[in-house]
């Protein structure tokens, strides 16, 4: 490994002027009006606008100051209070402010100030208001904020590349998860915590006040220093009475809470930087992934207060967080901010995860960077494996390797030079390690229990289409097991049902979670309905599951798709149950011509059929008063159901108390 960690051999990193930066910086006065369209900005005086939201097009006065975020030297203290600094920060009023009803307001009253430092993003909102509204998902219910970061295009046109972060600062300890976290990264769900931010609020005076502190090492790659731009959005979620929403927008986006959707943004323009005394730094890799063989550069940005020279010091450390090597480098930086890179050594690097750890000073922690190496010869050595091994393992096994390669060689293509790959390298290890297990005559697919993802090659269109098996640890020899075919909530696939176990499917069941062909499809589109049957038909080949002991159930998004899915096939499930699900779901989210169950007449197919339903009292992503006149409807039409309902529950899981009244239903039902 070139450059060793000893004193000999050190070498000066070639520093850049601000001048060459590609940030864009404007003075902290300057001021002007823009109006951003669907196809990007267009400098303009006040106008009426269109925002699209909810589906309606509402006029709205367009009138956005634009002033460049201005630098501060140190973090406010983040209180609910604003400190002298950051109450002298120039207040941006959200101008697109719309109720749930699609009623337009036509004068904005919520104000954010935005302010940045080395090591933060800084946030405040205000609004006139006696308290604070803290609902379930207050992120998006009220009283909270959710927030984008983009990557701008040149055509200023929605970006693909981002983070949506949610914020609810009234959250309490059992929704400690929906304070701050990733709610999608680019365009795929998320919801990972948002580490060392800090949040708060306070309502003094008439105001309510929140403020954030975002680590920008939450949201990397961007920086202001080393980002070729940076988009931003944010809606204010306000409550208002019982169950109303007023929804306030830096720019209007009917497509920012939604799943598989690129997203607008207002591009951010930062005022230069300076700083009374010391130094500041950030870094970043030019890519977290790359080949056996290849190397990597680390970019950096340095401010200082006088000319210094900063010893740098990079490490590679082992996924066991162990030094493989390190060097030092003197970076020259001159008064100001200093832009420039340094080669990573790695070439020699076997596949694997690694950690690239970067520090300027002793007296700051060092900035650490994730780093995939992948085997140069990709999937394709591995699809003339499984050729070869096809004799060896079952039909079953074979297609579900097919579709993992397949899998893996998408997920390759669709890797952005910023993404780790760790899920990808894994993925291919593991085949690796089943093809290998093959050549000595062993299916590991087959023999595999617990939580399994199998693939079937569809009948429709011959695509290969994957699917999430629950095999219990011990399955009776010569007996058949009831199946619990449960249905994933929208923004995520068959994945999610059985992380971390067998989810709400007795471990004694087989479980079987469809993909249904798409993330927020309400398995009314697609070839879903296909997807289910085709699914389940596959599973009860390779399983000894009982076609005649099926229990169809869904969460969310996945509730609505068992009621659509009895609809076309009553026969094949003995009962169904539901949790959180919204009847009209699909006419919402896919518009008319897909079954509305509040409809008249609707639910007579249910007649005779026995229901399991479970509704949050405090839910507002799915209303709990439709749920309400649904289970009238059902026993109207002539369905046995049993209806729980918890009145401080929101859109989630049921408590304990309701689980086992879920149980005790399941083995009433199938006995």
């Amino acid at each position: 490994m070139s450059h060793p960690d000893h004193g000999e051999g050190e070498s000066r990193a070639a520093g850049e002027s601000l001048a060459g930066d590609p940030v864009r910086w404007v003075s902290k006065d300057a001021r002007s009006v823009w109006q951003y369209g669907l196809g990007g900005p267009m400098r303009m005086t006040p106008v009426f606008a269109f925002a699209l939201l909810a589906g309606t097009m509402v006029p709205l006065l367009a009138q956005v100051p634009a002033p460049a975020v201005d630098f501060l030297e140190n973090p406010p203290s983040i209180d609910g209070a604003l400190e002298p600094a950051a109450a002298e920060l120039p207040a941006r009023p959200l101008a697109y402010a719309v109720r749930d009803d699609g009623e337009a307001l036509s004068q904005p009253y919520v104000t954010c100030r935005l302010a940045y430092g080395a090591e933060f993003l800084y946030v405040a909102l205000q609004a006139p208001a006696v308290s604070l509204v803290s609902r379930d998902r207050a992120y998006q219910n009220g009283d909270g904020f959710h927030m984008a970061l983009c990557a701008p295009l040149p055509d200023g046109g929605p970006s693909r590349e981002f983070y949506v972060l949610g914020f609810s600062p009234g959250a309490d300890a059992a929704h400690s998860r929906q304070r701050a976290f990733v709610w999608y990264r680019n365009v795929d769900l998320a919801f990972t915590p948002l580490e060392g931010t800090l949040l708060a609020a306070r309502v003094a005076e008439g105001t309510a006040t929140i403020e954030l502190l975002l680590p920008w090492r939450q949201v990397y790659p961007f920086h202001p220093w080393l980002s070729p731009g940076i988009g931003f959005n944010l809606c204010y979620v306000q409550g208002t009475g019982e169950t109303g929403r007023i929804y306030h927008f830096a720019l209007p986006d009917d497509r920012l809470q939604s799943e598989q959707s690129p997203r607008r943004y207002v591009p951010l323009t930062f005022s230069p930087p300076r700083l009374a005394s010391g130094a500041r730094a950030f870094a970043v890799l030019d890519r977290n992934h790359c080949f056996t063989g290849e190397k990597i550069a680390l970019r950096f940005a340095v401010l200082t207060a006088s000319d210094q020279v900063l010893p740098a010091r990079t490490a590679l450390l082992s996924g066991e967080g162990e030094t493989l090597s390190a060097w030092r480098s003197e970076i020259a930086a001159p008064r100001g901010l200093t832009v420039g890179s340094s080669e990573v050594a790695c070439d020699d690097l076997p596949p694997g995860g690694y950690t690239v750890r970067w520090t300027w000073s002793e007296e700051v922690p060092a900035a650490e960077m994730g780093l995939s190496v992948l085997s140069g010869g990709g999937s394709r050595d591995l699809s003339r494996r499984l050729e070869r091994a096809r004799g060896q393992i079952s039909p079953g096994s074979a297609v579900t390797l097919a579709h993992r390669i397949q899998e893996a060689e998408a997920a390759l293509a669709a890797l952005k030079p910023t993404d780790t790959a760790a899920p990808i390298r894994i993925a291919l290890a593991r085949i690796e390690e089943i093809l290998q297990a093959a050549s000595r005559g062993e299916d590991r697919i087959a023999s595999q229990s617990g939580v399994v993802r199998r693939a079937y090659r569809s009948k429709v269109d011959g695509t290969l289409q994957p699917y999430s098996v629950w095999v219990p640890p011990s399955l009776p020899p010569g007996r058949k097991v009831p199946v619990m075919v449960f249905l994933h909530g929208s923004g995520e696939d068959d994945r999610s049902v059985f992380r971390g176990g067998s989810g709400r499917v007795p471990p004694d069941f087989l479980g079987l979670a469809p993909n249904g062909r798409g993330t927020s499809n309400c398995y009314s589109a697609d070839n879903a309905q296909e997807d289910i049957r085709e699914a389940l038909a596959d599973l009860l080949a390779n399983y000894p599951g009982d076609p005649d002991r099926v229990v169809l159930a869904g969460f969310s998004m996945g509730g609505y798709g068992v009621y659509r899915t009895f609809l076309e096939a009553p026969g094949a499930y003995r009962a169904l149950a539901v949790f959180s699900g919204s009847p009209d779901l699909a006419v919402r989210f896919l518009g008319p011509g897909h079954p509305d169950f509040l409809a008249p007449g609707a639910l007579a197919p249910f007649r005779g059929a026995r229901l399991f339903i479970f509704h949050g009292g405090r839910d507002r992503n799915c209303p709990v008063e439709q749920t309400r006149r649904l289970v009238e409807g059902l026993r109207a039409a002539g369905a046995e159901v049993e209806y729980h309902e918890e009145a401080d529950k929101g859109h989630d899981a049921p408590g304990s108390a309701t689980l086992a009244a879920f149980d005790a239903w399941l083995r009433r039902v199938l006995s």
